[in-house]
């Protein structure tokens, strides 16, 4: 099941854009979230793949102006959130918050995520997709 998020906002020193965002249940394991910034040609695929014992692994893909797609992959052993894929969510700003650090390096950017988008990120699992 797959969730179009409402809440997710990309703020910098003189601009502010919502940023497109999916989440979706790939399986019991795998939560998949994917954001996209028209106005800066950035995407961000992150792929969650949990295990029972709280470990859990993310490669994210990026894809950013002028460079090649690059992906980086590690694993978490403590994610910060109430349930899985709200952690999920959270740490998929942070990388994309870091991904637009670094392509606008004169500018401070902050990704926002409102209680609506992790609200609506909690449902992934179930079969309710009212916002």
């Amino acid at each position: 099941m797959s969730i179009e998020l409402t809440g997710v906002e990309v703020r910098a020193d003189e601009w502010s854009e919502s940023c497109s965002t999916a989440i979706e249940n790939a399986s019991g394991y795998v939560v998949v979230v994917i954001s996209v910034l028209r106005s800066q040609a950035v995407k961000l695929v992150s792929s969650y793949l949990a295990n029972l014992s709280g470990t859990t692994a993310v490669s994210h893909l990026q894809t950013r102006p002028g460079q090649a797609p690059g992906f980086s992959q590690r694993i978490l052993d403590v994610m910060a959130g109430q349930t899985h894929a709200r952690a999920c969510l959270l740490d998929h700003a942070a990388e994309l918050q870091e991904i637009l650090n670094q392509l606008l390096d004169d500018e401070d950017v902050a990704v926002e995520i409102s209680d609506r988008a992790l609200e609506q990120a909690t449902r992934v699992w179930s079969h309710r997709t009212q916002p």
